[in-house]
């Protein structure tokens, strides 16, 4: 537990951020045979107990590998706490979120309160960093660099990860029984949320690359991809609400549907006029024929009941 408890601390202490091992960084090193060493132990043993403790150590270490890996990766280096920048932020509230989970499913399984405790104090952290980087450091009101490489940047680091995550946690229940029973409450506005902030976030840095400041010039091009693609999501909800037979899903899909329209019709057809404003209706109108046609071909089945 000692030494379990040093090498935790060990990535965010000074002296060891540019230690090296045979020209690699320590923790490539270190962290891989501390795993390997803990399984072998894992493997050996016959206690029943001791087995439990290998299983926690085991999957302490992987995650603390994958964040600490993670952070040096896409920062250059651990993060500095006593100065946060926007790259640290986003992969602290990521690696923290992560870990809250394997924790919060640790306890699931070993209903030992020192899982939850740690699963909340993580999750907690992971809160205040969203909060810091959706005020401060929203690359939407400030000018961040999200990186080069379009989808996969920090966009996905701060609002895909976290919605991915998040449904991970749904579908799998493993919240402590009292917070999952508001599991809906709390959870699918989170994930709804962090949604809506990726898909517009990835929209926008198709157009503008590397950055998606609103302060940025707009082209009418990019105005018209948010109704095309939201409207292809919204038939995607639809499809397969009535598919799974989920009312939450099938509405879901409807009220952005909805939404779609009404964007379509009071902000994007107000910059058209005569030819084209009559092709923009032509083909909004094919497209809800074609989303009827789709209502008809998988409708509910009123006998099965909606869950």
């Amino acid at each position: 537990t000692l030494v379990l408890l040093r090498i935790t601390l060990s990535p965010w202490t000074a002296q060891y951020s540019s230690e090296t091992i045979f020209t690699v960084h320590w923790s490539l090193i270190v962290l891989p045979i501390m795993t390997a060493l803990v399984y072998s132990a894992y493997r050996l043993h016959d206690n029943l107990a001791l087995k439990r403790w290998y299983e926690g150590a085991l999957i302490h270490l992987i995650a603390l590998f994958v964040t600490t890996e993670t952070s040096y990766f896409l920062v250059g280096h651990y993060p500095d706490f006593t100065q946060l920048n926007f790259a640290e932020l986003a992969v602290l509230s990521m690696n923290w979120l992560v870990l809250s989970t394997v924790y919060c499913w640790r306890f699931k399984l070993t209903e030992r309160t020192l899982y939850l405790y740690a699963a909340t104090a993580l999750a907690a952290a992971s809160a205040v960093a969203h909060l810091v980087i959706n005020t401060r450091y929203n690359p939407f009101l400030t000018t961040q660099e999200i990186g080069d490489y379009f989808f996969f940047n920090f966009l996905a680091v701060i609002w895909a990860v976290p919605a991915i995550v998040l449904a991970v946690i749904y579908h799998l229940n493993i919240l402590p029984r009292e917070i999952g029973r508001q599991k809906h409450k709390v959870l699918l506005p989170l994930i709804g949320g962090f949604s809506f902030l990726f898909v517009n976030g990835v929209i926008r840095d198709f157009f503008q690359e590397n950055q998606i400041w609103l302060g940025l010039v707009t082209t009418q091009a990019e105005i018209y991809a948010y109704s095309v693609v939201w409207f292809i999501l919204a038939g995607c909800f639809i499809i397969v609400g009535q598919r799974k037979i989920k009312a939450g899903i099938y509405q879901t899909g409807f009220a952005i549907l909805l939404v779609v329209i009404l964007k379509a019709f009071l902000f994007d057809m107000a910059h058209f006029d005569g030819f084209y404003r009559a092709i923009s209706f032509i083909g909004l109108g094919l497209s809800l024929v074609g989303l009827g046609w789709l209502f008809s071909r998988f409708k509910l089945d009123n006998k099965e009941g909606v869950s």
